[in-house]
């Protein structure tokens, strides 16, 4: 029976309905029979409760009523809150939760009224699933008495409970737990986006180790509790993919996790939660093209993330350790991690400007997306192109190559408003997947930048241990256009930069290749990034390749060869320089003469000159001087402050001939590196005039050059290893006529006439007799004599040198002349030296330059008399002469055909004044020019000493023969002693003498020229005319008064000077130069 106006009974309801007004006695049982047998309406999960009985513990109370119910109404949304909460003490530690827990013990605060009334007002102790292991008054306490309470993020949250271990509260703030939603918390099973795999197994051993405890426990009702616990554990097996009873459960190493410890009887489960997995992280940087030391973490932007990895779910992706995206925090994370992890955000990769160029194809030398082509902005309504400077931070840099960075870098136009836009995406390869993030940039008129530097890099390649790079900027605005708009360069890692203050050019040094060019305002601001173009490897191929180098430098030209596998060829330096910006082809080549390198391929011999613009002195390669390669000869000027000369010979240039040497070498190196080569052995010639300071000086220099190399190139560098690799020039030019052109060195003279020695050496039966070196060759034998007749040089060659003519400094007009002639003088030979035969002032160089050259070949004839005495030369007959060099062009001059061969009348000239010196029968023997001329001594460098039909190339006779009677400190030497200055510790006199019936001095000198003037009468020569002037008794006597004045000058500078430190010059040829000056000056 049942009334409307009284709530349905179950149908197995205990309590029955009693007679109507009638009261009927009851037990004390019965009000709970009433309330369990009450028939209760289905309500949704989300419903409140209201607790109507005014009771301090009905919130637990409830709990635990309803959870023991499956019909009650809320048995289903309670059930949820309290599974919900066991995840979050069980996963507190593992989801990042700031759970704390609070004591509250009733019995300490007994004092406060409220809790007496708690106090009174406790469940009973049998109510509950663990006992106290405390004891008061003799009896063990009740556990209601002792609660703790849970706070998440400071505001309560729900407590411990003795009947249900857990009561969350009615409507507790549980923000920041995944499953707390719609201000509910939920069962952490309700959406697969709260757990991981992990997380389910971990929570099950929690939940098993909880019952396990609860199964020990006597004396308690808990089979309700366990049943609840297993059915949680059953619904998590349910959603794992393997059995978790065989995975080990990972408890928190922090036993205080919550702030207190939880004694909850003997039971510690809750006290302890699972210990964090470290997880790897899903987006962490790989790196593409470069190798990383660590972790970078870059923080996306969560809501792009869920997009663009949609398979994923929160909880699945890691950002870095224990944290997921589930439970991130960007604020909190920053906090905690910041020093301890590198992480990135969009900020630390995108600029916040965007800088361009204006008008496209800027920048030939840099990486740039194909899809820039397309950005374009308006300007007065008209649409221009631009070359972007790329908006992104450095840093990116540290993880990709270019090459990678720019495959994932995308341009594409848009829009700002009305204004022209362009949006950067760049797509980064985390270890999760590919995440692309965007930044638009309006294209601002006032970003543009107007005026673009000149930027080349040497050299373009890379290789193994090569740490010799360098950056040149130049700033080519001039005052008129300083108002435009320029960028700066800065390269990463940079070692030296030079000039620090920058005026219009700066040299950068770095010990690696370059992956960018970070651009900047002069005032420092970032303006973006130029990503250069990875150069080709090289040196990764045959690890014993070899290259043999020869280096011959000259006083004019220096020459290189090198040698492999049997092939001897001229070095030639190939462009090695990366063009970054545009530039035209005149301009380019006009600033990297002046301020850097050629970009065209030099083949050698090349001028030896030296550029020290910017220099401080400091003898750096490249930095402090380069080797100047003057792109137009008639424009070229000796003069400037910058440029050196005389590198060979003048002790006050020793720091620019060691500054030429080492960028020589770096240069060679660099070409042999592009070639794959890993070792070179390096062989040197010396002139023998060289004194014996200067000999160990110039090695020394070499040593260095070899051992720094050797540091900083990554490839093997030493001396050669076959034979002697320190060589005088006259032995390795002597080599190249025996084993290169096949001349026989039977009995023969070599001569290496260069620009300012001439080495010779003698040979007999291919055996080396003599050899030695004089200071006199093409620039005293030929050059000087132009230097007298400008306006007859100016007509020829169309160049006015008259200002460096009328210079008391001969070295700047020689080294003009030297280049002019290099690239013109065989062309105007062939054309025009029959025709101006008769012109007085060819005639007069040719006449001096013969006269000359005579007198070596006299000097000669001189040395194989004396070496006739001293019984090394027995033959009795002239030998055959092999000229090569630079110098040995001049013989060219010579003849009329404009080309000289052995049977020309200069030759027989030659072959009668060596045979009126040296006494022997003239035969007629032949002079022979090299067909290489300036490549004899750097190939015969380079060529095998061990298989040679040559002796005596290890030999050091290097003491030349007097050629006139001298005295030296008071001891006589004949014209055929040989002059050795190294019996005196110091020179204290040094003067000519001569035989008791003859003239002080230079008596073997006037010998000659007599001779000279008769051979022509002899030979009937007709091709160059003998001197005219010399049958004039008093301009004879005049000029020998003058060069023998100039002799002695010459001689007593000599005097006070160390011995080793002395350039030994044979009186002879110390005469020569004087009387060809002399001449040169009268005619």
């Amino acid at each position: 029976m049942s009334s409307s106006f009284l709530p349905p009974l179950k149908s197995q309801a205990r309590v029955k309905p009693g007679e109507a007004g009638k009261w009927q006695p009851q037990a004390g049982i019965a009000y709970t029979e009433v309330a369990d047998s009450l028939t209760r309406p289905e309500i949704g999960t989300n419903t409140q409760s209201i607790s109507s009985i005014p009771d301090m513990w009905a919130r637990p109370l409830l709990v635990d009523m309803v959870l023991r119910d499956q019909e009650y109404p809320l048995h289903s949304a309670i059930k949820a809150q309290w599974k919900g909460m066991l995840a979050a003490i069980a996963l507190a530690e593992v989801k990042r939760l700031k759970l704390q827990a609070q004591l509250l013990d009733l019995d300490t605060l007994q004092a406060d009224a409220l809790i007496k009334a708690l106090i009174a007002l406790s469940p009973s102790s049998q109510r509950t699933v663990y006992q106290s292991t405390e004891r008061s008054k003799g009896e063990n306490r009740n556990p209601w008495h002792k609660i703790y309470v849970f706070l998440l993020n400071g505001q309560s949250v729900g407590m411990t409970s003795p009947a249900t271990l857990v009561c969350p509260a009615e409507e507790g703030n549980w923000e920041g737990i995944p499953w707390y939603a719609d201000g509910r918390l939920h069962s952490p099973l309700d959406s697969s986006e709260y757990l991981t795999e992990d997380d389910k197994i971990q929570l099950w051993l929690w939940l098993d180790n909880l019952k396990t405890q609860l199964d020990s426990q006597r004396g308690v009702d808990s089979a309700k509790l366990k049943e609840l616990l297993n059915e949680y554990k059953n619904e998590l097996a349910q959603e794992l993919t393997i059995d978790p009873r065989g995975q080990t459960f990972r408890p928190s190493r922090n036993v205080a996790y919550f702030g207190v410890t939880l004694t909850l009887g003997d039971l510690d489960a809750l006290n302890i939660p699972i210990q964090a997995k470290r997880n790897p992280s899903s987006v962490s940087i790989l790196a593409l093209g470069k190798s990383m030391n660590e972790e970078v973490i870059f923080i996306p932007d969560l809501e792009q993330l869920k997009k663009q990895w949609p398979t994923k779910q929160a909880v699945d992706i890691w950002i870095y350790d224990t944290v997921s995206a589930a439970i991130f925090d960007k604020a909190e994370f920053i906090k905690q991690y910041k020093g301890k992890v590198k992480f990135l955000t969009e900020d630390d990769i995108f600029t916040k400007t965007f800088f361009y160029l204006e008008g496209e194809g800027n920048l030939p030398g840099a990486l740039l997306p194909e899809d820039t082509r397309e950005i374009t902005y308006t300007v007065d309504e008209q649409e221009r192109h631009l070359t972007p400077l790329l908006p992104l931070e450095s840093e990116v840099l540290n993880y990709f190559s270019s090459e990678e960075l720019i495959k994932r870098l995308a341009f594409n136009p848009t829009t700002i408003g009305n204004q022209s836009a362009v949006r950067v995406s760049l797509t980064l390869p985390l270890s999760g997947g590919d995440f692309t993030i965007h930044r638009e940039y309006p294209i601002e008129v006032n970003n543009a930048i107007t005026a673009k530097p000149f930027l080349e890099i040497w050299p373009n390649f890379k290789a193994p241990n090569w740490k010799a790079y360098y950056a040149l900027y130049f700033d080519n605005r001039t005052e008129a256009t300083k108002q435009n708009k320029i960028f700066r360069a800065v390269f990463p890692e940079a070692r030296e930069i030079h000039p620090l203050e920058l005026k219009n050019f700066q040299i950068t040094r770095l010990e690696s290749f370059p992956d960018y060019i970070n651009c900047q305002e002069e005032t420092g601001i970032s303006q973006g990034l130029i990503l250069l173009k990875t150069p080709p490897k090289v040196g990764d191929q045959n690890p014993n390749k070899t290259w043999t180098v020869g280096v011959d430098f000259g006083t004019s030209f220096t020459n290189v060869y090198y040698h492999i596998n049997n092939v001897r060829e001229g070095v030639t330096l190939t462009p090695l320089h990366l063009q970054i910006t545009q530039a035209t082809p005149i301009e380019r080549f006009r600033i990297l003469s002046a301020y850097f390198m050629s970009s065209k391929d030099e083949k050698f011999p090349l001028s030896s000159v030296l550029t020290i613009r910017g220099s401080k002195e400091e003898e750096r390669p490249i930095l402090d001087g380069r080797i100047y390669i003057p792109q137009d000869v008639r424009a070229f000027d000796p003069t400037q402050d910058d440029i050196k000369t005389e590198l060979k010979w003048k002790l006050e240039n020793i720091a620019y001939n060691r500054t030429f040497l080492k960028h020589l070498a770096l240069l060679i190196t660099a070409e042999a590196a592009k070639n794959h080569v890993k070792k070179i052995n390096w062989s040197i010639s010396y002139p023998s005039a060289f004194s014996r300071s200067d000999k160990n000086l110039y090695k020394m220099t070499w040593q260095r050059i070899i051992e720094d190399l050797g540091k900083t190139t990554g490839i093997d560098h030493k001396w050669l290893d076959k034979g002697n690799p320190y060589r005088a020039e006259s032995l390795a030019l002597a080599h190249y006529f025996a084993d290169e052109e096949g001349k026989d060195l039977l009995y023969t003279t070599c001569i290496d006439m260069g620009g300012g020695t001439s080495d010779i050496s003698i040979w007999v039966g291919n055996r080396l007799i003599h050899q030695c070196s004089v200071q006199i060759a093409g620039r005293l034998l030929f050059s000087q004599f132009w230097k007298n007749r400008p306006d007859f040089l100016n007509q020829q060659f169309n160049t006015d040198l008259s200002d460096l003519s009328s210079s008391l400094q001969d070295e700047h007009f020689f080294v003009k002349l030297d280049g002019l002639l290099a690239a013109e003088g065989s062309k105007w030979l062939e054309r025009n030296r029959t025709l101006m035969d008769d012109d007085t002032d060819l005639q007069t160089i040719v006449q001096l330059s013969t006269l000359g050259i005579s007198g070596l070949y006299y000097y000669i004839g001189l040395v194989l008399r004396a070496l006739d005495i001293e019984e090394k030369y027995t033959r009795k007959l002239n030998t055959p002469v092999y000229i090569g060099g630079n110098g040995s062009r001049i013989l060219n001059w010579l003849d009329l055909s404009g080309r000289f061969s052995p049977d020309c009348e200069t030759s027989l000239l030659f072959s009668r004044l060596l045979s009126k010196a040296s006494g022997f029968e003239n035969k007629k023997e032949p002079t022979v020019l090299s067909s290489k001329p300036k490549a004899e001594v750097a190939c015969g460098l380079v060529l095998d000493q061990n298989v040679t039909r040559l002796t005596g190339l290890q030999d050091d006779d290097e003491v030349i023969f007097a050629g006139e009677d001298c005295e030296v400190n008071g001891e006589a030497f004949g014209w055929q002693d040989r002059l050795d200055l190294t019996q005196f510790q110091k020179i204290e006199s040094f003067k000519l003498v001569g035989s008791d019936d003859e003239e002080v001095g230079l008596a073997n000198l006037q010998k000659f020229l007599e001779d000279f003037q008769q051979a022509f009468k002899e030979l009937k020569i007709t091709s160059i005319k003998p001197l005219k002037q010399y049958d004039d008794e008093q301009w004879r006597n005049s000029l020998w008064t003058n060069v023998k004045r100039s002799v002695e000058y010459n001689l007593t500078n000599l005097e006070g000077r160390n011995s080793e430190d002395v350039r030994v010059e044979p009186p002879f040829i110390l005469g020569l130069k004087a009387l060809l000056k002399e001449l040169n000056s009268r005619l």
